[in-house]
């Protein structure tokens, strides 16, 4: 996989824009999104995008998150883009 940083760029954008429908900012304030490319166990790469959230933001529900998965897999395949692996984060588990 030939990822530049214009495409993780553009799948960090995807994320941004598209999270406000499945995670209302008024609860869960999205402090940074990042992607970066990483390499799996049979020497596959992949792009990892990392949502990071403000604490104090209600449960995160796996039916929510699986749904969004999905909906960001199906825009990335429409614009040719990788899909990536989506992770969250609390702010406090991300060292300074």
């Amino acid at each position: 996989m030939a990822v530049s940083d214009l495409t993780l760029s553009h799948v960090s954008d995807l994320v941004s824009s598209e999270l406000p429908q499945y995670l209302p900012p008024d609860a869960f304030i999205v402090s940074e999104i990042t992607s970066k490319i990483l390499t799996g166990s049979d020497d596959d790469e992949y792009i990892k995008t990392r949502v990071i959230l403000e604490d104090g933001h209600p449960k995160l529900d796996g039916h929510t998150l699986n749904r969004f998965s999905l909906h960001i897999s199906n825009l990335c395949i429409e614009r040719g883009l990788d899909q990536p692996v989506i992770v969250y984060s609390n702010r406090s588990e991300i060292p300074v």
